[in-house]
């Protein structure tokens, strides 16, 4: 799971570093994410406030990013200003994030997928009957299906 976390979040760094430089553009691109895909706390909360930023049609940008953590009280929180800035240091000169953002999703899937499995054992080592396992993981397979199916997720809307 290790190799999979690390990549993710090479990639997460990947998409929020875009947004911050290209907002427009990478609106289109990430619009498939949600906050809760991203596997770091800091990553999750620097999504939450572009996810405001944008949804209030102010400019995503290191300075309204950072004035919006600190106003949530969550700058040092995700590591403060230098972690900020440290986004867009050694970002790949790409003109597209699609294969980023996929792989996020990829990801999250994934460790989604594995937490509930998780689960499922757990209800099995508890004396669940067979039934309720089947029905459970039923359940989770539409959930999954409909969780990560792209026209169904929006995690920045293109302010209009």
């Amino acid at each position: 799971m290790s190799t999979l976390y690390n990549s993710a979040v090479k990639y997460e760094r990947n998409v929020l570093a875009s947004i911050l430089l290209n907002p427009d553009h990478a609106y289109d691109e990430a619009a498939q994410l949600r906050v809760s895909d991203f596997s770091l706390d800091s990553h999750r909360r620097i999504c939450a406030r572009m996810k405001g930023l944008a949804g209030s049609s102010r400019p995503i940008n290191i300075t309204t990013l950072t004035d919006e953590l600190e106003r949530h009280k969550e700058l040092e929180e995700v590591g403060g200003c230098g972690f900020i800035a440290s986004l867009i240091d050694g970002l790949p000169d790409r003109p597209s994030i699609k294969d980023d953002v996929t792989m996020v999703r990829e990801a999250a899937g994934k460790r989604h997928i594995a937490r509930e499995a998780h689960l499922l054992e757990q209800h099995a080592m508890n004396g669940a009957s067979t039934g309720d396992l089947a029905a459970r993981f039923s359940a989770l397979s539409e959930q999954i299906i409909s969780d990560y199916a792209p026209a169904q997720i929006a995690c920045y809307t293109r302010p209009r």
